[in-house]
């Protein structure tokens, strides 16, 4: 049995968001003092460094990984929740992790085993993206996208039987480039090297399916947003 799809925002939605409001005076003042005692502002190649290997994954993956690391203690809890729930695949993980009281962006993510285990074991990385995520969205938004230009540029990042790339615009006017997956009901993860990919011309581009079990159509089912 299948979980019933959750309306999660993919990462257009976030970037319009984002880019297309302007607070009104009194919360920019409350802005700029919470931005006071805000770590500082990570430099374009430090980002483009930490979101170097997640700019190509598809948006509706990359966004619940952005919400994710928002929360590195939750996100080390759902680990330790994951190790105590081994036996259970697909549906009825996600379904019990609903009952556990997580989130839907955990419980969309809980799937994808690698991209999970890659994010609990480099802590560092995934505080400093949650960080930026939380604190400078649009300094993010803009590493992705200028990352995802390079890849373009290089051949690397195209449209293949596993993703549709597209470029179109938000909300807020915006030109984005978007990866979406070519099945809905499949979420396929690329598998590349952040090292070169964005360097170097490749005359293909590996696209992997993160997991071979019926839990891909439903975290595609959850991480459709309608």
């Amino acid at each position: 049995m299948r979980t019933r799809p959750f309306v999660v925002p993919t990462l257009a939605i976030l970037m319009a968001g984002w880019l297309g409001a302007m607070p009104p005076a009194p919360a920019a003042r409350a802005a700029q003092s919470a931005k006071a005692a805000a770590p500082a502002k990570l430099s374009a190649d430090t980002l483009d460094k930490l979101l170097a290997p997640i700019a190509l994954y598809p948006d509706q993956l990359l966004s619940q990984i952005l919400l994710c690391a928002a929360d590195p203690a939750k996100l080390s809890t759902l680990g330790e929740w994951l190790a105590s729930n081994q036996n259970l695949k697909g549906s009825a993980l996600q379904e019990a992790a609903m009952k556990a009281g997580f989130d839907a962006s955990y419980v969309a993510i809980i799937v994808f085993p690698q991209v999970l285990d890659m994010m609990l074991s480099q802590p560092q990385q995934v505080r400093q993206i949650g960080q930026a995520f939380t604190t400078d969205r649009s300094s993010v938004f803009a590493s992705i996208q200028r990352l995802r230009g390079l890849a373009q540029k290089m051949g690397t990042l195209k449209t293949t039987p596993q993703q549709e790339v597209s470029t179109q615009t938000t909300s807020g006017g915006e030109q984005v480039i978007v990866i979406e997956p070519a099945n809905e009901q499949i979420v396929y993860v690329p598998q590349y090297n952040p090292q070169v990919v964005y360097t170097q011309p490749a005359t293909t581009t590996v696209v992997v399916q993160e997991d071979d079990d019926s839990g891909e159509a439903v975290a595609a089912s959850c991480l459709s947003a309608r």
